[in-house]
């Protein structure tokens, strides 16, 4: 029994799903903290629907390579992903205003879970009364962009988190944020993370390893292929 309970919490440390994502992400914001390296599991699951907003955000700047940008949000249980805003080739802001309400049916005694973005109905779900939540509970994820693709000798590559991209995760509150490639890489804040970024992390010198010994950042890879990011493995996160 015991060797059993004690699995069930090893495996819960190595593989979360967003219901444990988001219940870390808000004790960290609650203490303005972030996480010790060592207590970062090894696998992330998010719902499909995250997988399939991100494979069209990716679908939509290589027809054009136009940068894209998406906020993840958990809104009462749901993970929701904001509509697409389009930037240039180099760049993309976003900003945009968010509601949740609750709609009793008049033929029944269920209630529509709707929510907006701008006017703009982006989710929606029926519930039973008795699911209804007295308080709304709407947290912010982390965001995404897309980078569009580079071509040299019929290959094509695309760039790595610029320097832009750094300083904004690192002067920002969030504690996680992503790019999308052919892959979606996630970059996450540690309590190794300072709050700043050095002159030595430029466009030309960022990589992953940069990242882990200037920045404290931990990588985590994941495509809508395999639905899930897994920790990257070549470096020793310690």
């Amino acid at each position: 029994m015991l060797k059993k309970l004690l699995g069930s919490l090893l495996d819960r440390k190595r593989h979360w799903n967003y219901f444990t994502l988001y219940e870390n992400i808000t004790r960290w914001n609650s203490s303005h903290g972030f996480p010790d390296p060592t207590s970062l599991p090894d696998k992330m699951s998010l719902p499909s629907s995250f997988w399939s907003s991100v494979k069209d955000l990716h679908e939509l700047t290589l027809q054009d390579e136009h940068e894209r940008a998406v906020s993840v949000w958990w809104i009462d249980g749901d993970i929701c992903v904001t509509p697409t805003l389009r930037g240039d080739r180099s760049s993309v802001t976003s900003k945009y205003s968010l509601k949740v309400q609750y709609i009793p049916h008049t033929h029944d005694t269920n209630y529509t879970k709707q929510v907006e973005v701008d006017g703009k109905t982006i989710f929606k779900k029926t519930l039973q009364e008795s699911e209804v939540p007295h308080q709304s509970t709407i947290s912010p994820l982390f965001n995404l962009h897309t980078h569009p693709p580079h071509y040299q000798d019929g290959r094509r590559y695309y760039h790595y988190f610029s320097r832009t991209d750094i300083v904004s995760l690192i002067m920002g509150d969030s504690t996680f944020s992503g790019v999308i490639t052919d892959e979606v890489i996630l970059l996450c804040k540690t309590n190794r993370t300072p709050n700043f970024v050095p002159d030595i992390v430029d466009d030309r010198s960022i990589s992953q390893e940069l990242l882990w010994q200037q920045l404290g950042l931990v990588q985590f890879k994941g495509t809508w292929r395999t639905a899930e990011f897994e920790k990257s493995e070549n470096i020793t996160y310690v």
